[in-house]
């Protein structure tokens, strides 16, 4: 018996053979062959890594946050006779970035969302910056107006994503008393999310 997730999210895969407009911009739910919206970066001590994911659409975003994953070190130390266990990164962090990376990227412009894994970050370059109206004081205030509407409410019924205009607020809460800064950088055309080790 399939859950209501599972019977949406294997007709998107499956048999959603077109693409569609979730605003006026061009974005493929079901991937073409050569096509990607994920290219992920990593390194490893003196190595650079590059890889590229081509698979349906959110084959992809289960795959990048898959990678993320599979790079966050578990670590343990000690507080006196207290054992103290923690990962590189929040995992919550790393889910609310890939996440709204796609959502709210502008899929009009050819390149590819970048996820970089390096030893002191977590950095994800999404293409379009902010969307007409919204200022960087807006996400503070968590304001949302999601470039890809259609997009958006097709992540939150499949459970991707919460709410919308709460992803940077989940990010930053999620590591607790940790001194340590999500950054956020915005260029016309570009958002970005670092994440500290």
């Amino acid at each position: 018996l399939y859950s209501r997730k599972k019977i949406i999210r294997n007709f998107i895969e499956t048999r959603f053979e077109s693409c569609f407009t979730p605003s006026s911009s061009y974005c493929p739910v079901y991937g073409e062959i050569g096509q990607y919206w994920i290219l992920l970066l990593f390194e490893l001590g003196e190595t650079a890594r590059c890889a590229a994911l081509t698979a349906a659409f959110l084959k992809q975003l289960e795959d990048a946050y898959g990678f993320l994953l599979s790079h966050n070190k578990f670590k343990t130390e000690y507080d006196g006779l207290r054992r103290v266990d923690y990962d590189d990164y929040p995992k919550q962090a790393l889910r609310e970035a890939i996440a709204n990376a796609v959502a709210h990227r502008e899929y009009a412009l050819s390149g590819p969302t970048l996820v970089s894994v390096m030893p002191s970050s977590v950095e994800i370059t999404s293409l379009g910056g902010l969307v007409p109206g919204i200022t960087p004081e807006d996400l503070e205030a968590n304001i949302s107006m999601p470039r890809n509407k259609l997009l958006a409410a097709l992540m939150y019924r499949l459970g991707v994503i919460e709410a919308w205009g709460t992803g940077i607020g989940r990010m930053r809460s999620s590591y607790g008393d940790v001194d340590a800064e999500v950054e956020i950088s915005i260029t016309p055309n570009t958002f970005a999310v670092k994440l500290p080790n």
